[in-house]
C-alpha cells in the first residue's frame, strides 16, 4: 500500500504504509511531516502481486483535513483518544487547539453490524469530527487487508474551538447504517 498526500496546490508526495498487518496488531499508522499550508489531502493506492490496483481516494476528491498552526503543548506527542469495544472512551492528555490527537477505534464497538459474504467483510467504518466552531470532517477508520477488516491509527489536528466531537458510522453492502455516538472532549 502506498499513501499520497498533497498540501493545497503543491505537488503530491508519497509515503509507504506499513505492510505488517495482523489480526493481533490491528492498528497501524504512518507519520509524515506536514508542510505549511491550509489543507491536507490523502489518498491510498493498493497493489497486489499481480499488479491489480485499487484506490481509496474518496472518489478522487481525497480525504481532506484542515492544517492548523503547530502547538508543541504535548511535546510533539499526540493526545490519545481510545474508543474501546466495551463502550469505554479514554483520553490520555488534555486537548489543545492546533495540537495533534491520535484516535484508536475498536471495531467491536459496532459488533452488531458486522457482515461478511464469502468470508470477506462487507462493511466499513467512517469517523467524523468537528468542533463547536468548525464544520464536520470525515476520515476512514477501516479498510480490508488480505480479506480482513483492519483499523488504522488516525492522527488529526485538533480544530479551533472549546469542544471536539468525535463519532463513527458504519455501513454495509446492503445499505444498512449504524451510528456510534462516540464522545465529546474539552479543548483547552
Amino acid at each position: 500500500m502506498t499513501g499520497y498526500y498533497q498540501v493545497d496546490e503543491q505537488d503530491k508526495q508519497s509515503f509507504d504504509y506499513p505492510s505488517s498487518y495482523s489480526t493481533v496488531n490491528r492498528m497501524q499508522s504512518s507519520n509524515i511531516e506536514v508542510p505549511n499550508g491550509e489543507q491536507l489531502s490523502f489518498s491510498f493506492q493498493m497493489m497486489d502481486n499481480r499488479a491489480c490496483q485499487s484506490w481509496d481516494s474518496n472518489f478522487e476528491a481525497g480525504y481532506r483535513i484542515q492544517i492548523k498552526a503547530s502547538d508543541d503543548s504535548n511535546n510533539g506527542e499526540p493526545s490519545l483518544l481510545t474508543f474501546k469495544a466495551d463502550g469505554e472512551v479514554s483520553q490520555s492528555a488534555s486537548l489543545k487547539s492546533g495540537a495533534l490527537v491520535s484516535i484508536k477505534y475498536d471495531l467491536e464497538r459496532l459488533s452488531d453490524f458486522i457482515s461478511y459474504q464469502n468470508d470477506r467483510p462487507q462493511w466499513e467504518v467512517m469517523g467524523h469530527y468537528k468542533s463547536n466552531l468548525t464544520d464536520e470532517e470525515s476520515f476512514q477508520v477501516s479498510q480490508t487487508i488480505n480479506g480482513e477488516l483492519e483499523v488504522s491509527e488516525i492522527i488529526l489536528k485538533i480544530s479551533e474551538g472549546d469542544e471536539l466531537m468525535v463519532w463513527f458510522t458504519a455501513s454495509n453492502r446492503s445499505g444498512c447504517f449504524q451510528e456510534d455516538l462516540g464522545a465529546s472532549f474539552e479543548i483547552e
